[in-house]
């Protein structure tokens, strides 16, 4: 999990997760990233809340924040064959299966990931969504065959695909943006050797919420233009 210092959102994401998703609490490893920016709060402050959520927590406070360094740290300390990326601003709106999903990443060899949906999905079989057409496979999930849809809205990965990512990732640009068509070959040859799925069904409702928003209008912080990698406050 990446997060920044703003317990109250941090208990929010955790709350719904654990309440709809992480229900065998005690099967789950937490590792996160609190990045030293937010709220006038100390990190102790979040982790605190983590402690009200998972017993096994394994975390880093960086002394500069840094959102690709924050990711590549999280990914670099798994060690499970499925890893669910979860940031700090995310609501969990109703009941998940993780163990069907688990079944589907481990029927599919080439599919990398299952993201949650933000949005509702469409009635037929093959829709656009997240700038891209995904088909419906039938089994609870559709897969899109672009090459750039691999996204950090709340989504579980494979070991193989986490374990293949982190050397050819950048310290220094927005780490979504790095999984897109680029210069990079080794990325290339990366995302364009996996399938990437959604997980829902036609006609499905929203899975996800995004809940920062309104924090960031109420605290002056806004995303910069261009590569995001840190939070900056509005002038």
């Amino acid at each position: 999990m990446t997060a920044t210092l703003r317990p109250d959102l941090v208990s929010q994401t955790l709350e719904s997760f654990c309440r709809n998703i992480f229900r065998d609490r005690d099967n789950y490893r937490l590792i996160i990233n609190i990045d030293p920016v937010g709220e006038k709060v100390k990190s102790i402050r979040v982790l605190e809340v983590c402690r009200q959520y998972f017993r096994n927590i394994v975390f880093n406070v960086p002394r500069s924040p840094s959102f690709p360094v924050a990711v590549i740290w999280c990914w670099s300390s798994t060690s499970s064959d499925f890893v669910f990326h979860l940031e700090d601003d995310w609501i969990s709106v109703c009941k998940i299966d993780i163990y069907d999903m688990i079944r589907i990443l481990k029927a599919n060899d080439t599919l990398a990931c299952l993201r949650l949906s933000k949005y509702d999905i469409p009635r037929p079989a093959t829709v656009k969504l997240l700038g891209a057409h995904y088909t419906y496979t039938g089994d609870n999930h559709f897969i899109t065959n672009s090459n750039n849809q691999f996204g950090l809205n709340p989504v579980l990965i494979k070991k193989e695909f986490v374990k293949q990512a982190v050397p050819t990732m950048s310290l220094h640009s927005n780490p979504e943006k790095q999984f897109r068509p680029s210069k990079n070959d080794k990325m290339n040859n990366l995302i364009n050797s996996w399938r990437f799925g959604l997980y829902g069904v036609p006609g499905g409702k929203a899975t996800v919420r995004d809940n920062g928003t309104l924090w960031r209008e109420k605290n002056n912080f806004k995303k910069p233009d261009g590569s995001f990698l840190v939070w900056e406050r509005s002038k």
